[in-house]
């Protein structure tokens, strides 16, 4: 829409006065007015900046810009529950009303008068709102509809106004009005339950629940308040804004009186659009009051830094603060230090050293919750401190002060302020560190050196507690993982630290290395990726290399931990300097590293595990987590060595096979690694006969293959048994490696060729026959999870590498099996990655002209289906279609689907769709693929089956099912009318409307009268098809 009004813009000074009427016609009016009631603001005032444009060549709106519409759109405003719907009616007052005053500068008065009707009316409804039983006055009667009339108004009167006094008054009035309605709605939002004996809903409200059907009154009194409440502030805004000669102009007590009402309101309510509006309102208050002349309007920001600060915020003795981060009263404190400038920071310091102050432990004689929750909401209000940019510069100062006190909590013996603790800390660390790597920031420049200069106090602290776990197994971790995260975002120092440093350094990452034979498996998994982070690439292959001395030691109580510990830190080094490939591990290479270095760390690591083979194979017989670990690690060597020419190869390859075959004789029925370590055997035995077949001798080839070949084979075991089996594994991973790249698809076909024994037709008939018996004899359910694991994968694996012919069997029962739930016949869900599997099995080796074909894409393509089963289908139909040239019956039905699938509410859908339409109007291709162009492509192709009478009228009704509502909520409709805006009921597919539905119906068609909403897409169409439906691109 923002697009559309740049276009008319210029096309308004480029075409002669007698075109314009073409482009700025009455038909869209309509259209843009009901937008202004859109629940998107942005496409609000979208429509509204149009709607000003086309006035000026349109009579339309003219038409409308009576009496008889404003009053009709008060109405409607004054009756709304729902925020968009009063804003909508607000806004249309207003563009009549400008009209109005366009045509007749006397209007002005009336509309002078109508804002202070409205100020009145509203002055009045406060008062009976803050008396006895105002919950039902604000019930029936909201508020927010008569403030959105008022403020857009009042922005009228503004505007059109050239007296300044005139402008203060009405700004002091809206004030005062607005003042009234804070404090007449606090009442609703503020109610808190005290002792714990009274019904509250999940925002914290009471209500009597004896009493029927006050909860849901409670809510929807509730959201009226939220929604007045929000109103107000933005009324509140535009008052500061309208005097030219600033805030100093306007009654000071009104100024202050609403300042503290938006504090209040911050403190009180749980409504985060209220929250958001409220503070913005108020950091625009203040940045006009400290930048203003008047000494006394410059101190109200300052005083109200000193109340919140004080009694009634961070040392407040109101125990439900420390909920949800203690609401509001951070964001108090933010709006007034955002509008500081920054040059004269005075309030910062003020705040940073009353903060500071409170969140310290120190003696009190106040009782411990009111003291811990002081301490929590100083805490919270560091947090959100520490997490503003704005501040960053400004923080420095105070990092190693708050790195201190946010450490401190981690023992805490109340959970608020360990939790307090935690989140400041996390702040902390992005303010000198940066955002941790693996969520894309940028982290990795600062180094453990810098640390050590910037902030002593946090090196030592962690360097204590590291050394704390190293010394005492049993020792409390919870200090320890923060830390370890924190070493996880550094990057190695560099070479030119100076000795002293270098020796700090060096103590680190001994006491981090010491880590590695914890007790507790996420010590050693934590600190084997901090490691990676802090040992500076020089040192690397001397650190990598020590792990041989820890397998071949001695073995005593830990050594199976210390044996795990070296093990992560191999695979994290990988990782890190050569990469992965590995599903659940994120590529984060360090690419500035030299290839010699890479290359020295793959032999390193290679030379450790060769080097202590014996003990490896044998750890890997008894402990779950070693035989996982050490399996995808060999992977990783195994797919990376060929890139480096290392001359092991041969000894490598060997080294796998024993240490899967010693894997897979661990005991893994109960354990929770044995999808892991199926996995990593599977992708070894890969990256195996991979490097085999490219790089062994024959003899060494054909005995790795018939070994390898041998293990798959023992391994298979029915399907339907439910159990996790290398085969299965096998066949999934090779799917995967063509999907990352890892392999290419002529290197799957050779790998299976040297395989001798490979019986997965077979195995997926017994496991299908298996399926579609226990289906039929309402056998519930008739595979478990693992079951359709294995199946999904050996239907995958077939759609992607077997024969062209396919096995008719096969494709047999998958029609059989995805068409039960089409045909009602099946109550169960299948598995929606084996219905993915499935279709792009059918779709491969079946005429898809087949009347089941299309009764089974027709409905996995509905929107209640998974997206990625709908992206199938799209896939399905594209491959389906070919590149279309005649009209016929079977085409038709397949363009039919395919426009469904563009009104799909899911974008990945609807490009996917648009990709496809190319296969309907090759000449498209390479041009802007725009989800409407491609619908006018089918429409258009639609229309001529309609004309050669290749598709009836009853199949495009389709089309209108997409905009119907199932009964449930259908027949819910009109019993929840009156809770529209809390429970408001919307069809499944939310990207086309009804309306546009219908029109798509008839005009394809070829029925009933086309809408005046459509009037261009009409003239678009008939006139496509009087040049020719192949130029439709070129001239949309």
């Amino acid at each position: 829409m923002r697009c559309y009004s740049i276009f008319l813009h210029a096309v308004a000074h480029v075409l002669k006065a007698e075109h314009i009427g073409l482009v700025f016609c009455d038909a869209v009016v309509p259209l843009l007015l009901s937008t202004l009631s859109d629940g998107w603001g942005q496409a609000r005032l979208a429509a509204l900046e149009l709607l000003q444009l086309f006035s000026e060549h349109t009579s339309l709106i003219a038409r409308l810009s009576n009496a008889e519409s404003v009053e009709q759109e008060k109405k409607i405003a004054y009756n709304a529950q729902a925020f968009r719907i009063a804003e909508g009616s607000a806004l249309k007052i207003a563009l009549f009303l400008s009209q109005q005053l366009k045509s007749d500068s006397s209007a002005f008065g009336p509309i002078v008068a109508l804002l202070n009707d409205e100020l009145t009316a509203i002055d009045e409804l406060s008062k009976e709102i803050g008396a006895d039983e105002g919950h039902k006055r604000i019930y029936k009667t909201p508020l927010h509809g008569r403030l959105s009339v008022s403020g857009e108004t009042f922005k009228l009167c503004v505007h059109h106004s050239k007296d300044k006094k005139e402008v203060i008054e009405w700004s002091n009035r809206l004030l005062e009005t607005c003042s009234k309605v804070f404090q007449a709605c606090a009442a609703f939002v503020g109610t808190e339950s005290g002792d714990g004996e009274e019904s509250v809903d999940c925002r914290g409200h009471v209500f009597d629940k004896d009493t029927p059907d006050s909860e849901s009154h409670t809510r929807i009194v509730v959201n009226n308040t939220w929604l007045s409440l929000r109103v107000a502030a933005g009324c509140v805004e535009e008052a500061i804004k309208a005097p030219s000669a600033g805030v100093s102009a306007l009654n000071w007590e009104a100024i202050h009186r609403v300042a503290f009402d938006l504090v209040h309101t911050l403190l009180v309510t749980k409504h985060n659009g209220v929250m958001r509006c409220a503070r913005s309102t108020l950091h625009t208050l203040c940045a006009s009051l400290l930048r203003d002349r008047d000494t006394k309007f410059r101190q109200i920001p300052s005083e109200i830094l000193q109340s919140v600060l004080g009694a009634e915020g961070v040392r407040s003795d109101n125990l439900s603060r420390m909920l949800r981060r203690s609401q509001g009263l951070p964001h108090i404190i933010l709006s007034v230090l955002e509008a500081e400038d920054p040059q004269t920071s005075s309030l910062f310091s003020m705040t940073m050293q009353s903060v500071l102050e409170a969140a310290k432990e120190t003696p009190s004689s106040l009782s411990e919750e009111v003291q811990l929750s002081q301490q929590s909401n100083a805490l919270n209000v560091l947090k959100f401190i520490f997490d503003n940019r704005n501040f960053a510069d400004r923080v420095v100062s105070y990092l190693e002060e708050v790195f201190s006190i946010a450490t401190l909590g981690f023992k805490h013996p109340s959970w608020n302020i360990r939790n307090s603790s935690l989140i400041l800390f996390s702040s902390v660390l992005h303010r000198f560190i940066g955002e941790h790597p693996s969520l894309g920031g940028a982290g990795v420049n600062t180094s453990l050196t810098d640390i050590l200069k910037r902030t002593p106090a946090a090196f030592t602290f962690a360097f204590t507690e590291v050394s704390a776990a190293h010394h005492d197994n049993d020792a409390d971790t919870v200090a320890l993982f923060p830390v370890l995260q924190m070493l996880s975002m550094l990057s190695p120092s560099a070479q030119d630290a100076s000795r002293a440093e270098d020796t700090k350094v060096r103590q680190m990452i001994e006491a981090v290395w010491a880590c590695k034979g914890s007790r507790n498996l996420m010590v050693r998994s934590c600190s084997a990726a901090a490691l990676t982070c802090i040992v500076p690439r020089h040192f690397i292959v001397s650190m990598v290399q020590r792990g041989t001395a820890v397998l071949t030691g001695a073995k005593d109580a830990l050594y199976l931990n210390h044996v795990h510990g070296v093990l992560l830190q191999l695979l994290q080094f990988h990782h890190k300097y050569i990469g992965s490939c590995q599903h659940s591990v994120k590529a984060h290479r360090s690419n500035d590293t030299p290839e010699s270095v890479r290359k020295s760390i793959l032999e390193a690591i290679v030379g450790v595990l060769l080097d202590g083979k014996r003990e490896l194979a044998a750890c890997a017989r008894v402990c779950p987590p070693i035989s996982s670990t050490l399996l995808a690690l060999m992977s990783n060597v195994l797919f990376f060595l060929p890139k480096y020419n290392l001359s092991k190869a041969g000894d490598v390859v060997s080294l796998s096979v024993e240490l899967v075959k010693s894997a897979l004789s661990c005991p893994l029925v109960q354990s929770v690694e044995r999808d892991t370590v199926h996995e990593g055997a599977a992708l070894s035995l890969i990256g195996a006969l991979q490097l085999s077949l490219k790089h062994g001798q024959n003899a060494e080839r054909d005995a790795t293959r018939e070994e390898i070949g041998s293990l798959i084979a023992e391994s298979h075991r029915p399907v339907q048994d439910g159990r996790h089996t290398l085969f299965s594994s096998f066949l999934n991973q090779l799917n995967y490696c063509v999907e990352e790249r890892l392999l290419e698809s002529g290197d799957v076909q050779h790998i299976l060729r040297s395989l001798s024994v490979f019986p997965i037709e077979e195995s997926t008939v017994d496991a299908l026959n298996a399926l579609s018996y226990g289906i039929r004899q309402s056998t519930s359910p008739p595979l478990g999870c693992v079951a359709w694991w294995s199946l999904t994968s050996h239907v995958a694996f077939l759609a992607e590498f077997s024969e062209t012919t396919g096995d008719k069997r096969i494709v047999a029962l998958l029609e059989e099996l995805l068409l039960l739930p089409v045909k009602k016949k099946a109550s169960m869900e299948y598995s929606s990655e084996f219905v993915v599997s499935a279709i792009r099995y059918i779709v491969k080796y079946v005429h898809l002209s087949t009347q089941n074909v299309l009764e089974m894409l027709s409905y996995y393509a509905q929107a209640d289906q998974m997206p990625h089963i709908r992206l199938s289908v799209v896939d399905a139909v594209r491959s389906s279609l070919g590149n279309v040239k005649d009209v016929n019956t079977t085409t038709c039905r397949y363009v039919l689907l395919l426009l469904c699938l563009l009104l799909d509410d899911s974008a990945e859908v609807r490009d996917a769709a648009c990709i496809a339409v190319q296969k309907v109007s090759p000449e498209i291709i390479g041009s802007p693929r725009d989800v409407m162009t491609s619908i006018l492509v089918l429409v258009l192709y639609l229309r001529d089956g309609i004309r050669q009478k290749c598709i009836q009228s009853d199949d495009v009704k389709m089309l209108l099912d997409l905009a119907e509502p199932d009964d449930e909520t259908a027949s819910g409709d009109e019993s929840d009318a009156n809770d529209e805006v809390l429970f408001e009921k919307e069809s499944d597919n939310m990207f086309a409307e009804s309306g546009f539905l219908k029109y798509l119906y008839s005009t394809i068609t070829l029925s009933g009268t086309a809408q005046n909403t459509f009037t261009t897409l009409t003239k678009v169409l008939t006139e496509a098809e009087k040049i020719q439906s192949d130029t439709l691109y070129n001239e949309f």
